[in-house]
């Protein structure tokens, strides 16, 4: 009897636990309604990754697209859908980080852009911060980072 429980428990998890790729993490928020409304709203024309990352190009680029294995430079303003800016560099400073030590947002974000080229990331927050933030970041927070993709190193 209790090898037939253990099985059941087994088969039991593992059929909750399987899902096709199309299902939504149980962990993430649905955003994506909230980040149509807000590219609707500001009359913008946005791009999707294949991850559910918009893009809003305002200067296309002419460089090269960085990959996950590079360092890029980049000028940024981080804020939330309602203005509010969390992150930024200053002026003409830059910040330089490698592609896998950042959100993965982020990171794709940048995946889609060329050197040159300014755009407006928006990012869902399952490919941000999640319901796990760090410095200060709220909850379960779509970002948005006006970004200039400057030099992939």
């Amino acid at each position: 009897m209790k090898k037939f429980a253990l099985l059941f428990c087994v088969f039991t998890l593992c059929m909750t636990s399987c899902n096709d790729e199309t299902a939504t993490p149980i962990s993430a928020v649905d955003d994506r309604p909230e980040i149509l409304s807000y590219i609707e709203t500001n009359n913008l024309v946005a791009t999707e990754t294949d991850l559910g990352v918009f893009l809003v190009q305002e200067i296309e680029g002419s460089g090269d697209m960085p990959t996950s294995s590079d360092i890029v430079v980049v000028r940024y303003t981080g804020s939330y859908l309602d203005g509010e800016i969390f992150d930024q560099t200053q002026g003409t400073s830059t910040a330089e980080f490698s592609m896998t030590g950042v959100i993965v947002g982020f990171s794709n974000g940048l995946e889609n852009m060329r050197v040159g080229e300014k755009s407006r990331i928006i990012i869902p927050s399952q490919y941000g911060y999640g319901a796990n933030p760090s410095n200060g970041i709220r909850n379960n927070a779509i970002l948005i980072f006006d970004t200039e993709l400057v030099e992939i190193r």
